[in-house]
């Protein structure tokens, strides 16, 4: 992720990136960060998307529903705070503590941004969806192939033009 981050980031700043190597420079150089990251957030994903799961299934009583309602606003926060980890990981001498706690004041300070990008997002999805119930098995096919080659880059690049600004005003340039 730190590499397409960092080619998209290129992009949405309106800079020139070569594409290939500096992807793979970008790899080799934030990888030691990147990998305890990435492996922190997909060990919290999957437990949020557990819990979510689990009271979903066993709501009984008002205390699930509560649990349920703490456990998808975390899981918001939290995909809120996955916006801005990896930009902030290439562009900062950060620790991940550091990391952290920034995207967690990114994921309330850029409120804004953050739904739009989750709008924009659910959208895609529901396209997505649409593209298989509508064309079934080919559905599948040009889903994957979409999902693979373009919806990443898309992804990114939706990010990053976005998010930029909020760190450039609140971290670039205080």
């Amino acid at each position: 992720e730190a590499g397409l981050t960092y080619v998209t980031r290129n992009f949405a700043r309106e800079k020139h990136a070569f594409i290939s190597s500096d992807f793979f420079d970008t790899i080799k150089k934030n990888w030691k960060q990147a990998l305890p990251i990435g492996i922190i957030n997909l060990i919290a994903t999957v437990i949020l998307v557990f819990d979510l799961y689990f009271f979903f299934v066993n709501t009984q009583g008002f205390m699930s529903y509560i649990m349920l309602a703490i456990i998808f606003t975390i899981y918001i926060v939290f995909t809120f705070m996955k916006y801005y980890m990896s930009m902030m990981m290439i562009t900062f001498k950060l620790s991940i503590k550091q990391l952290y706690k920034n995207s967690l004041i990114f994921a309330f300070a850029g409120l804004k941004q953050n739904l739009f990008i989750s709008l924009i997002l659910i959208l895609c999805y529901a396209i997505g969806f649409g593209i298989v119930y509508l064309l079934n098995y080919i559905g599948i096919v040009v889903l994957l192939m979409l999902y693979i080659f373009v919806f990443p880059a898309f992804r990114s690049l939706l990010i990053q033009y976005t998010i930029f600004p909020l760190i450039k005003k609140h971290m670039i340039d205080p």
